[in-house]
């Protein structure tokens, strides 16, 4: 057997020696043990009574439960290290949950007490846990029994299968339909097999499941897509292993309530390794979990990790002394996956990465020394949005102070994820930032899925900075001299200030399908943007892609070809929310839609009209960048509808080729719904405020309420 020991013998145990405690009051119900899930479910919901392992319920409160009688358990104390017992319950309170261990060596009757579990500590009135966001097992826990401040959502626990403790907790406010699930699902894949998960509505959080209850299904949770709106519910597991119990109540307030026991794993076997990185890794696994490949004892990744051969894209390497700065915080599991993706990109210099921290922890210091990843630490002041404005400035005086010999700097946060193809990307269009005065970033981030389909494709525009960028470090010096006098305060996001401070008119160069991909879930989310936009934008999943004509990407020669270009183009004059407005040519063609587009009083342009044509492409929606002139180019935008299809929207009389319009062409001007332009006008205050809680929720209502946003 290798040194890496696989969980199968660990579930093999746990098939044999499971067991959940029959509580007093409850009806016990059976059923064949060959019936198959959904029956199973069936006759749960329905109280049926088959044979076989239980189903229980208390009023509304329904458990099944794969397991062996208590009793079982005390006659195989002979061949046991030790037993893990947990104890949870979810209500309109809240949630909680508690282990403890019982070990063998101990006395039979001290061993028999322990067994007979946790049941006596969980009372109607028991206090709720307090959400401690990405857990630390070195702090002390704090309580909360204020109902009005128990969190609501779903709740993850991960609990160390060999020694009983709690190594991540964190909670998703799945009342909030948009977003959240697919932060819940990414945590759920990057826990390693063979730890113990315990998984509990708080309050309330079932509305905001969504595919995540699928994907939950799939890995044996029975009661995750029968949840109603109202439900409470807990499901232990063993993840990439079974159901250990399973409990919920339909619909109701009353609280549910379950414990199981299971054998412990053996101790760690990654102890005694020559390697000594191997040893300091599986060390770091052993008290951490949520990092993926990297504590996978199954498959875990390499470390050192390899390094791709190097780009030949050109005769020199253009990133060979170009430092790449990653600002980082606490969030150690977002930070291990994007550096994992960033060592294993080809094209990167290792020994450039810098992770500038702002907050920080154990384990983030912890995992930087393990990847053997460079950082430095800044200290922070403010709260929110004002801490985070103040933390970029002082980066960009980090970055002016220490990279002073340098020309371009690339920046990027720690939940930004790297398309293989993105140090290809940015070493074929890097030389603008010297070489164009009109240019201000490169950015890697792209379009939305339904507008790029191009990964040849380059284009430019105004635009933030977005996520994952390059910038020049003199620009990084233009900028302060003016952002050094700003206060900030809770509304000043910096990459917003620098597009309407600093930028002062230049264009960003971006790629038509993205290079990054921002996943993460933090302070300025909003879960309906989140949605609709970032977790919908496709990445490059191949490297060493050739760009299309970056030679002509310089300003003069841009707006050269982008005039021929829309003069060849075909016009559309339907209007763009009918169905057969999508050209679908079998062709490589080129379209163009003129669109109503007027100057405001800022000289910005009025880019409602802009929006609704996005909006009716399905492209996004009430983002920063659809209710801005993000993307556009002296009012021309620039899209792919399809491989063969190329679309060119004239703002007329804002864009400078307005002049290309043909007279009988009538620029398109959209028809608002009732409140929809003040919705427009108002950015994107409604969906930041959007939220849609469990308690009487009914299907029409959610169905009107999607419908409207």
């Amino acid at each position: 057997m290798s040194e890496r020991n696989t969980a199968s013998g660990l579930f093999q145990h746990m098939n044999e020696y499971n067991h959940t405690i029959n509580w007093k009051n409850a009806k016990e119900i059976t059923f064949s043990k060959d019936t198959r899930k959904r029956n199973i479910v069936e006759s749960c919901l329905e109280r049926k009574v088959v044979q076989g392992s239980w189903c229980m319920f208390n009023r509304s409160r329904i458990i099944w439960i794969l397991s062996v009688s208590s009793k079982n358990i005390k006659h195989v104390k002979d061949i046991l290290r030790a037993l893990l017992q947990i104890a949870s319950w979810s209500g309109p309170r809240g949630w909680a949950i508690s282990s403890q261990v019982c070990e063998a060596s101990q006395s039979k009757d001290a061993f028999d007490e322990c067994i007979q579990g946790l049941h006596s500590k969980w009372e109607d009135d028991s206090t709720p846990n307090k959400d401690e966001d990405d857990y630390d097992d070195d702090e002390d826990e704090e309580e909360d029994d204020d109902e009005e401040t128990a969190p609501e959502g779903i709740t993850l626990s991960v609990i160390n299968e060999r020694d009983g403790r709690l190594l991540f907790r964190k909670i998703f406010p799945l009342t909030n339909y948009w977003a959240h699930w697919v932060d819940l699902q990414w945590h759920v894949k990057r826990i390693c097999p063979g730890r113990v998960v315990a998984m509990s509505v708080s309050r309330s959080g079932c509305v905001g499941l969504r595919q995540a209850a699928q994907h939950l299904a799939r890995m044996g949770s029975l009661f995750v897509e029968h949840l109603t709106p109202s439900a409470h519910w807990i499901w232990i597991f063993i993840k990439g292993g079974h159901t250990l119990s399973e409990a919920t109540v339909i619909e109701g307030s009353d609280n549910t309530y379950l414990e199981t026991q299971l054998v412990l794993r053996q101790k760690q076997l990654h102890q005694n390794f020559s390697d000594s990185l191997e040893n300091e890794r599986w060390h770091f696994c052993d008290n951490e979990d949520g990092l993926g490949e990297l504590c996978d004892e199954t498959s875990p990744a390499s470390l050192p990790v390899p390094l791709l051969p190097k780009l030949s894209l050109t005769s020199v390497d253009p990133l060979e002394s170009v430092p790449v700065i990653i600002t980082a915080g606490k969030r150690f599991r977002y930070l291990c996956y994007t550096l994992m993706r960033i060592l294993a990109a080809p094209g990167v210099h290792p020994d450039n990465l810098l992770v500038v921290l702002g907050d920080t922890s154990r384990q983030t210091i912890q995992l930087l020394q393990l990847l053997d990843v460079n950082y430095v630490t800044l200290s922070t002041h403010g709260t929110d949005n004002t801490k985070l404005f103040h933390y970029y400035r002082d980066v960009f005086s980090f970055i002016a102070k220490t990279y002073n010999d340098s020309q371009n700097v690339i920046m990027m946060d720690e939940d930004v994820e790297v398309s293989p193809d993105f140090f290809s990307f940015m070493s074929q269009t890097l030389w603008l930032l010297q070489h164009d005065p009109s240019v201000y970033c490169i950015s890697g981030h792209g379009k939305h899925k339904t507008i790029s389909h191009d990964i040849k494709k380059v284009l430019r525009g105004r635009s933030m900075v977005a996520w994952g960028y390059a910038v020049s470090v003199a620009f990084v010096k233009e900028a302060l001299q003016s952002w050094l006098n700003v206060a900030g305060d809770a509304h000043d996001f910096y990459d917003l200030w620098l597009f309407q401070h600093a930028a002062n008119g230049r264009d960003c160069v971006f790629p038509d399908v993205s290079r990054t991909k921002h996943y993460g879930i933090g302070i300025n989310t909003v879960p309906f943007q989140t949605e609709s936009f970032f977790q919908a934008i496709p990445l490059v999943e191949e490297s060493g892609v050739l760009l299309t004509n970056t030679s002509r990407l310089v300003l003069p020669l841009w707006k050269h070809d982008l005039a021929e270009s829309i003069k060849g183009a075909k016009a559309l004059t339907s209007n763009p929310c009918g169905e057969t407005f999508i050209p679908k040519p079998t062709t490589p063609t080129t379209y163009v839609i003129y669109v109503n587009m007027t100057k405001t009083s800022d000289g910005w342009p009025d880019c409602w009209n802009y929006y609704k044509l996005l909006k009716c492409l399905g492209a996004w929606d009430l983002t920063p960048f659809s209710t801005s002139p993000h993307g556009l180019h002296e009012g021309v935008a620039t899209f792919t509808l399809s491989p063969n299809a190329t679309v060119h929207a004239v703002g007329v009389p804002y864009s400078s080729y307005s002049y290309l319009r043909h007279p009988s062409i009538t620029p398109w001007t959209a028809t608002a719904t009732e409140g929809e332009y003040e919705m427009f006008t108002a950015g994107f205050a409604f969906p930041s405020s959007m939220e849609v809680k469990n308690t009487n929720m009914t299907s029409e209502m959610l169905l009107q309420l999607l419908t409207w946003a």
